[in-house]
């Protein structure tokens, strides 16, 4: 007993001594801004497109996103399902060099008529909806107004994306009179290219009410001609399988879909929720469900520091989880300042007031140690995954 005690003892403290020494090159962001994301399902014109694209519309895309309505939501491949890899890419790479999927993203944020006209209520919308406390004490304290909140929408544009969901392989196999679903699926991810000089362009084609109307025409003209596009992040890739009992084919487009999220927050920093932590008793920080927050979620906790060389630095302190999620789906304001989740740590040393979280999406292990006193005393050893 004693030497497994000393064994889990010195696995602990290993443990959380290489965690706290942890560093990162250069200091991890503490800006964290609300991501637009256009969705499109790739159909393939077989028997199963239907069934599919039902399942796939019934999934719940969460808050964490603002989600962009492009004209269409299906692409039609020009290939069978379960074609080989590179083929579906060529395809991927064709649909997006012949649509510019960056300029109907503009279109729909600035609600782009048939004549030309552009609205910017839903880009201020946005603005409003991103905002912080920290935002909002900003603004009030440089007597801009209120309706300054609405700026940061414009700033929101860049963080535009266009995500092709392609469940490529679609399996059914029955064992023992039991029916089960595999799904395979690829996610390619697509930024807008966007720059100062291409919002410049996009103001140069806005049409005024005085103006004329060969004004107007030439503007509708430069709009015709003006080019954004996307540039691609990265792909990634998932096969989930259900039986037939626990949900089938429609748990198993869910969970794929779920996944591929999953995995594409991983891979780009601008999709992983960061926050300063609020308070220490109880830990809190003020994100919740317009991040997309929910229980159980892990985070790693940094501070900043300097290096000898004087440089500032990230070292990771501890991991957490979210306990308590909250309501945070309203506009901040001056009155009520914005609620703050809570959350326990499982790892580390002692974090702060103002260490930053970020999110950390893959499987981790911390090892906790006591001892019960009592009719059932022993030792405690709790393993949090």
């Amino acid at each position: 007993m004693k030497k497994i005690l000393l064994l889990l003892t010195s696995m602990a403290a290993l443990y959380q001594v290489s965690l706290a020494q942890q560093k990162v090159r250069g200091p991890v962001s503490d800006q964290y801004d609300r991501n637009g994301l256009a969705i499109m399902l790739i159909e393939y014109g077989d028997g199963y497109d239907a069934e599919i694209g039902r399942y796939f519309e019934s999934i719940s895309k969460g808050t964490k996103f603002d989600i962009t309505e492009l004209p269409r939501t299906t692409v039609k491949s020009n290939y069978s399902r379960g074609a080989a890899a590179g083929t579906r890419v060529a395809g991927i790479n064709t649909e997006v060099n012949s649509v510019d999927y960056g300029k109907e993203i503009v279109a729909w944020l600035y609600s782009r008529g048939a004549d030309g006209r552009m609205n910017p209520s839903r880009v201020l919308e946005r603005g409003h909806f991103n905002a912080t406390d920290e935002d909002l004490a900003r603004i009030e304290s440089s007597k801009t107004g209120r309706e300054a909140l609405g700026d940061i929408g414009f700033q929101l544009i860049n963080n535009n994306y266009v995500l092709f969901v392609d469940y490529w392989a679609i399996k059914k196999t029955t064992d023992n009179n039991e029916t089960s679903w595999s799904v395979s699926a690829d996610g390619y991810l697509y930024r807008i290219n966007y720059s100062a000089e291409t919002e410049q362009r996009i103001f140069d084609c806005w049409i005024y009410d005085d103006d004329s109307a060969e004004t107007a025409e030439a503007k509708k003209r430069a709009w015709d001609a003006l080019d954004i596009g996307v540039s691609k992040v990265l792909t990634v890739s998932t096969t989930q399988s259900y039986k037939q009992s626990d949900g089938g084919l429609k748990a198993a487009v869910n969970a794929a879909y779920h996944q591929l999220i999953f995995q594409l927050e991983k891979g780009n920093d601008d999709w992983m929720v960061k926050a300063a932590i609020y308070d220490r008793k109880p830990l809190r920080a003020k994100i919740g469900t317009k991040e997309g927050l929910k229980n159980g979620m892990r985070f790693d906790v940094y501070r900043y520091s300097e290096d000898r060389q004087g440089r500032i630095v990230s070292t990771r302190k501890g991991i957490v989880r979210a306990t308590t999620i909250a309501n945070n789906n309203r506009v901040v304001d001056k009155e009520s300042s914005a609620p703050a989740s809570e959350f326990y740590q499982i790892a580390g040393r002692t974090v702060s007031e103002g260490m930053i979280l970020r999110q950390k999406n893959d499987l981790g292990m911390s090892i906790g140690l006591g001892y019960r006193a009592g009719e059932q005393s022993g030792l405690n050893v709790k393993i949090d995954y």
